[in-house]
């Protein structure tokens, strides 16, 4: 065998060895990862604060859990948005009223701020409006009820970074509201985004039902909107016996739905609580899990690569499950993402998690 012959086998033996080394180095550290779930949910200390994922992050914000504010500014380099749950759409019987600002927390703001204005972060605020009523959707059929609301938004447009519309409706295509839904949505797009250069951001429930999501009503959506959330948690069904809360194959199935062309436009939702099913479905909160494992009333784990979901229980209680994020289920999904051309991940909401649980990002 000539010399070179000898080169390009060694070579390519050389490169197989490396490629098995490093399919193995992966196998342990997903091993580890799972064996030392329980461990690491617990870790409070040495987190990541750096950004470690390439796609955007966009985090929920809530009055009623102080810890979000404070993760926020902890973690302030892993954030690209952060959308305060503020407003809400409320109807008084004649007319409606854009009810929430006393939520708004002035020394948040200024410490966001003050953060920009060194350039070592750039996080854009955008409040959430919420419109829950449906009797606020009928009356929109008037012209001059949806530009009552939007006047008294447009008295905060300049306070912020943009808005966030959350609406059920929003998600549920029915023929009768279509034209009520998209007026107002194209008349506050155009008023916070054309005239104010902000930005402008609507959410969406996850696709379980395709006769409620209908691929023209996106388009349209998409194209009124600078991103879309798309939740894809809250599963509420059982999968070969488990009960998931945001498996792998529903966010893959809500990511195929959008053609590629709208993938950077869309943010996929990862939830920072979980689920406690113990012959009824409860949620479970970050401390409050994090204290079941102090406490070793969880010491188990399991990884369902079906799902990409961690399974946890208790020795002393086989029949009680817990569904909760561990780092390998954030991992699997920002890294589908990344693979899927999607703008990035939004997590409701920071104040529920635990700091653990923003390493990955």
């Amino acid at each position: 065998m000539s010399t070179l012959k000898l080169a390009i086998c060694l070579f390519v033996l050389l490169a197989i060895v490396q490629e098995i080394q490093g399919s193995l180095l992966q196998t342990n550290k997903e091993k580890e990862n799972i064996e030392n779930a329980l461990e690491t949910l617990k870790k409070t200390k040495n987190i990541y604060k750096s950004k470690q994922f390439k796609g955007e992050t966009f985090a929920f914000l809530t009055p009623w859990n102080k810890q979000g504010f404070e993760r926020a500014l902890k973690f302030k380099d892993k954030f690209t948005y952060l959308s305060p749950v503020w407003f809400e759409i409320k109807d008084q019987g004649d007319y409606q009223k854009l009810d929430g600002e006393h939520n708004i927390d002035e020394n948040f703001l200024s410490q966001i701020r003050e953060l920009n204005k060194d350039n070592s972060t750039n996080i854009k605020i955008l409040p959430r409006i919420y419109l829950s009523d449906e009797q606020t959707l009928i009356s929109f059929k008037d012209m001059w009820a949806r530009q009552k609301v939007l006047d008294q938004i447009a008295k905060y447009i300049d306070k912020f970074d943009g808005f966030v519309l959350d609406s059920v409706f929003l998600s549920y295509f029915q023929a009768s509201r279509q034209y009520d839904q998209i007026a107002f949505v194209r008349e506050l797009s155009q008023l916070i985004r054309d005239k104010h250069n902000k930005l402008f951001f609507a959410c969406l429930l996850g696709k379980q039902d395709r006769f409620k999501w209908k691929q023209s009503h996106m388009v349209v959506l998409l194209d009124l909107v600078d991103r879309l959330l798309v939740s894809a948690y809250d599963y509420h069904q059982i999968i070969d016996g488990y009960y998931p809360i945001n498996p792998i194959n529903w966010i893959q199935e809500n990511i195929n739905f959008f053609d590629q062309k709208h993938r950077p436009k869309i943010l996929i939702g990862i939830p920072f609580y979980g689920f406690k099913i113990s012959g009824r479905v409860d949620y479970i909160m970050g401390e409050e899990f994090k204290k079941l494992i102090e406490e070793k009333e969880i010491d188990s784990v399991k990884w369902v690569d079906t799902l990409k979901e961690c399974v946890f229980r208790s020795s002393d209680e086989e029949s009680v499950r817990y569904y909760y994020p561990c780092l390998k289920f954030i991992d699997e999904r920002l890294k589908l993402f990344e693979q899927e051309n999607i703008a990035g991940a939004y997590i409701w909401e920071l104040g529920q998690g635990q700091d653990i649980l923003l390493e990955p990002f």
